[in-house]
């Protein structure tokens, strides 16, 4: 079974999804490692660790593609990447969207924002009409070569016009064919219960957003809300951030680095060598050199 067909199935099956934000190869390995069924590549995470730039769509097509191609590459998992808009016009869904296919992807989320870009929590958040978002969703449907991947269709309609205009656009959205709809912004939980309630499809949200308090519930409370996926984009980059000025900070304070400090802040290096897959490589290594010895 293909990748993308995990996920369809995995959505068929789960009443809702949790996928964990990734935003590298160590950061997805650790998702598949603790066993969850799939993760999300975060453009957010992304644009900040390869580019030390905020959510504001400087990251090109060919920054993602490129990243994506090695996430997918380290692991085995199903994983969906943040589309943004769609890096351009109905042209450009076409062509980006055979182009995740080809690196391993197995579904996207396109925003219907206005160029440029900005991060569901920022202000000044322009939408394109929904007929544009539609041809673009459209495209992307008629573009995959796989029926299992996913199209997500996201709207920012909640803090610009309100719910009942983010209800009515993704209700168009999956008219066009998106398999999800995807509210990335901050709603409270009586606000998501009318979403579901008047949405013809499946519900996509944040979880774990800092000073979003609505996007702090357990499984059990997404699940009697209905929420069928919660993504978490920023758990990983904000936990490891933290924990990175801890431990600098520590080493700048106490000018070095002591073995009680190594044991309680670090993975060891056994430890870290094989989450990174070492003894893969290994065994593969020592399959053709004993070969190579045989052979002398």
């Amino acid at each position: 079974m293909g990748r993308s067909a995990m996920l369809k199935k995995l959505i068929a099956e789960e009443k809702t999804v949790f996928v964990p934000g990734v935003y590298d190869c160590v950061s997805a390995r650790i998702v598949e490692n603790l066993g969850f069924k799939a993760a999300s590549i975060t453009g957010y995470g992304l644009e900040a660790s390869v580019l030390g730039n905020p959510d504001i769509g400087l990251a090109t097509k060919t920054d993602v593609i490129t990243y994506a191609r090695y996430i997918c590459r380290s692991v085995e998992i199903p994983v969906i990447c943040d589309a943004d808009t769609g890096y351009g016009n109905v042209l450009n869904v076409w062509e980006m969207v055979k182009e995740f296919e080809q690196v391993g992807i197995s579904g996207i989320h396109m925003e219907d924002q206005e160029l440029p870009k900005k991060c569901g929590g920022m202000s000044g958040r322009r939408l394109v009409p929904i007929e544009i978002m539609r041809g673009k969703i459209e495209a992307a449907v008629d573009a995959r070569t796989d029926k299992d991947f996913l199209i997500i269709a996201r709207s920012d309609a909640r803090g610009v016009f309100g719910v009942d205009e983010a209800i009515k656009r993704f209700n168009a959205y999956i008219d066009a064919g998106a398999d999800i709809v995807f509210a990335g912004e901050h709603y409270e939980v009586e606000e998501l219960k009318q979403v579901v309630n008047s949405v013809k499809g499946y519900l996509c949200i944040c979880g774990g957003i800092p000073g979003w308090e609505d996007s702090q519930l357990t499984l059990k409370d997404y699940q009697e809300i209905g929420i069928k996926m919660v993504l978490f984009p920023l758990v990983a980059l904000y936990t490891a951030t933290r924990a990175i000025f801890d431990i600098y900070n520590l080493l700048k304070t106490n000018n070095g680095i002591s073995g009680a400090i190594i044991d309680s802040k670090m993975l060891g290096y056994d430890e870290f060598n094989e989450l990174i897959g070492l003894s893969y490589w290994r065994n593969i290594e020592n399959r053709y050199l004993k070969s190579c010895e045989k052979a002398v």
